[in-house]
């Protein structure tokens, strides 16, 4: 892979696994983080320490952004199955990674996120004066992201 810091224009390319296979371009991908909330423990007895000790991991919702879909597009289908059931059907999660590309189309940086399915879908702007796309962001929750090397 290249070096992050020379990669002048970064697009997000995002690959799902399963029955909707494909390669997704997106414009901005957002919540590749893990935090762990420390617990403040005081040590008995002797009133001038507090240990913080890790107490779980937590993950942010995973967004992805890019211009609008087309209506018949494999993603579309997985999302529309999923948010728009009224869960009678079962929730399928995907693995999916998530690669960062260059101006060639390049390999910057790449993340495994895993068990990923969706919980939002929202689309926003362009206004009736304006003259951007409009923008749809697909929000994830996932069981976990691994760095790729």
């Amino acid at each position: 892979m290249t070096d992050f810091a020379s990669s002048p224009a970064f697009r997000f390319r995002v690959q799902f696994s399963g029955d909707y296979a494909s390669a997704v371009s997106f414009q901005s991908v957002s919540g590749l983080s893990h935090d762990t909330e420390p617990v403040r423990i005081a040590e008995g007895g002797e009133n001038r320490f507090v240990h913080r000790l890790p107490k779980g991991a937590t993950r942010s919702d995973l967004k992805l952004s890019r211009g609008l879909a087309a209506r018949d597009a494999p993603l579309v289908a997985w999302v529309a199955d999923t948010l728009e059931t009224g869960l009678s059907k079962p929730v399928t999660p995907r693995n999916l990674v998530i690669v960062l590309t260059n101006d060639d189309g390049g390999a910057v940086a790449a993340w495994t996120v895993r068990n990923a399915y969706p919980v939002g879908w929202r689309v926003g702007g362009p206004d009736a004066a304006g003259t951007g796309i409009a923008i749809e962001t697909l929000v994830l929750a996932h069981e976990g992201i691994d760095l790729r090397g």
